[in-house]
């Protein structure tokens, strides 16, 4: 499933984004940096350039030191109720264990964190994905050690209860729900259904949006994990396809390299229609908050995502008990 016509915009505006992010320009390392570099063993001496990569809502920096070239994130002091900077590092920690992350150099309370540069490794965008199928089935795996590698980690992420709080404070300022009768019933039902059918949860990054996936041609690492928690297995794998605008092949590639023996086909389409209506609820709110135009153009893809899942037959016979497995 893939969003059509006006859409387009910002799949390729994305996917600019991403691609450039490590090729910002260069400026002197910065005093704050250095400061924070001389509380790292054996960085203390960097100097030179520092590389400004993307972000969001935290500052990332390339530097090079005399140690190699390291990632260093400056967070954001006020990251917002569902951030916790101590399970955040442990995640990051088990990530670079597990073979699916950069190696934690450093961690600070707040949030600041150096890791390894990953040399040859690209922040994925749709069309990256797109340009190179084999992409899918390697984060298909990525999600797949990271599922089995029988770590857990704090908190336990609860779509259903994200869903029910946005659309209550979207019902309250609106009066209506931004999508009609019949979405809302699937959508209902969709959470039900996957609650009813529980599965055992799993770590889980939670936000694998493709700037988060990095791709060195033979390997996925995921970075970023401040939404890091235990979850429904086919979270990430759902929330994943949505973000990448995957079509039904790359989502038939990415569950075969995960294993489809753990996810049904339905509970996999039911959970992307929940993403689709979390992060469409979400760019609302914060579309409300900021006014900027292309954050309500995001919010109108999602909640159109989330209308067409909603209309698919396979998913409506999933919920229909037709398909038990």
């Amino acid at each position: 499933m893939r969003p059509e016509g006006a859409a387009r915009w910002f799949w390729a505006r994305k996917a600019c984004m991403a691609s450039a992010a490590p090729t910002q320009a260069r400026e002197d390392v910065m005093p704050e940096i250095t400061e924070i570099l001389s509380r790292i063993p054996g960085l203390g001496a960097a100097g030179g350039t520092a590389t400004r990569l993307g972000g969001r809502s935290n500052a990332n920096y390339r530097v090079d030191t005399p140690d190699g070239p390291v990632v260093l994130r400056i967070p954001n002091p006020d990251p917002g109720p569902f951030i916790d900077r101590a399970n955040e590092i442990e995640a990051t920690r088990v990530a670079a264990e597990i073979g699916i992350g950069p190696a934690l150099l450093h961690a600070e309370p707040d949030g600041t964190l150096a890791t390894r540069w990953i040399d040859g490794a690209h922040p994925m965008s749709p069309s990256r994905y797109r340009s190179d199928p084999s992409a899918v089935r390697r984060l298909g795996k990525a999600v797949a050690r990271l599922h089995g590698s029988g770590r857990v980690l704090a908190g336990r992420y609860d779509p259903r209860r994200i869903v029910d709080a946005y659309t209550a404070s979207y019902r309250d300022q609106s009066g209506t729900l931004p999508w009609g009768a019949s979405v809302q019933e699937i959508l209902e039902a969709s959470l039900d259904r996957v609650e009813q059918g529980r599965l055992t949860a799993v770590p889980s990054h939670c936000d694998p949006v493709p700037e988060n996936c990095l791709d060195d041609g033979s390997r996925m690492f995921l970075v970023d994990w401040e939404y890091a928690a235990m979850a429904d297995p086919a979270w990430d794998l759902a929330y994943a396809s949505l973000e990448a605008d995957f079509d039904e092949k790359d989502d038939q590639a990415l569950l075969e390299a995960y294993g489809l023996a753990g996810i049904p086909h339905g509970r996999f389409l039911a959970t992307k229609l929940i993403a689709a209506a979390v992060n469409g609820l979400w760019e609302l709110r914060r579309s409300a908050r900021s006014g900027e135009r292309n954050v309500e153009g995001r919010s109108r893809i999602l909640l159109s995502a989330a209308e067409t899942l909603a209309t698919d037959s396979r998913l409506r016979h999933w919920l229909a008990g037709h398909h038990r497995s």
